[in-house]
């Protein structure tokens, strides 16, 4: 492979998902519906098109939901959401040696990214990851969730990269594959799940996997 750029999805691929349960749960059990609602209002979401406004309508569909007017809605999710659920997951640590792996990446000549649906700038400085990228950014900015192609186009442009010198490595088949598929990009599908027909380049069950086959980018580079 020609590969000049190795980019990431955040949750669930730089550290193990399951650690922010117990952490969240305090947060959860006091925002519960807020939480549920919010979850359903991003699976559907990613279905509209166009979007004029994220945040804004996030909030609206949101309000739908519970009842309530759209402001008092939109003042709690950015408390409760972007504000008190990060702040619970703090304690979060990337995978064994991942850091060490990506920063050997970026010192042999490969440009570096991270694209998340959430915001993700509190969560790098979290996991001790905040100065390994070229590009890192949430596909909020972009008004969109994946596996719109709006933050991958993006992404790229701002590593000077075309779709087939890029890999993105994800843990959500529909999201994070998919998306990036549809764009050219190589893909790295990080999941124990198994998909019929997978338009994944490359499938990692376990982390070992996804480090072996970095290193393996770094031996040919």
């Amino acid at each position: 492979m020609d590969l000049k750029a190795v980019t990431f999805d955040l949750d669930g691929t730089l550290y193990p998902e399951y650690r922010i349960i117990f952490p969240s749960l305090h947060v959860f059990a006091r925002h519960a519906r807020l939480i549920y609602y919010y979850s359903r209002v991003r699976r559907e979401i990613r279905s509209i098109n166009p979007i004029v406004d994220y945040r804004s309508k996030q909030a609206e569909l949101v309000a739908s939901y519970l009842g309530q007017a759209v402001a008092p809605v939109a003042h709690l999710i950015e408390r409760v959401i972007y504000g008190e659920w990060l702040d619970a997951i703090g304690a979060m640590r990337p995978y064994r040696g991942l850091r060490e792996i990506i920063a050997r990446l970026r010192a042999s000549g490969f440009r570096t990214g991270v694209l998340s649906d959430l915001p993700l700038a509190r969560k790098l400085i979290y996991l001790g990851m905040e100065d390994l990228w070229d590009f890192a950014s949430t596909s909020e900015e972009d008004g969109y969730l994946k596996p719109h192609p709006a933050s991958f186009e993006r992404m790229l442009n701002a590593l000077g990269v075309t779709p087939h010198e890029t890999i993105y490595i994800g843990n959500n088949y529909e999201y994070d594959v998919v998306g990036a598929h549809r764009l050219g990009m190589k893909t790295g599908f990080f999941s124990s799940r198994s998909v019929r027909g997978s338009k994944a380049d490359f499938t990692f069950p376990r982390y070992s996997h996804m480090r072996d086959f970095l290193e393996s980018l770094l031996a040919c580079s």
